[in-house]
């Protein structure tokens, strides 16, 4: 999935070190609510991130409300950051 989901998040300009922590908290999100085998088999088959939303309807309302509240957890952060000093 990671290898999926990193170059759809570069194109949005998000820094890599927040792609590297919204990964994580989707695998923590995984191990935490204990995903199913067929909604992984579902993740790894996917083709690109657009195909990603199919393999939501094997979640759990549990589970997709807390990769979610992971993911928003990581954004919001990400806002929370000061603006990177001009470049001269």
């Amino acid at each position: 999935m990671a290898d999926k989901l990193r170059p759809e998040f570069a194109k949005t300009g998000i820094p890599e070190a927040t792609i590297d922590e919204l990964i994580e908290a989707a695998v923590e999100s995984c191990r935490a609510m204990d995903w199913s085998a067929d909604l992984m088999a579902c993740y790894e088959g996917v083709a690109d991130a657009n195909e990603l939303n199919s393999c939501q309807k094997l979640m759990t309302t549990e589970q997709s409300d807390d990769v979610s509240r992971r993911m928003m957890d990581v954004i919001s952060r990400m806002s929370a950051l000061p603006p990177p000093p001009p470049t001269p």
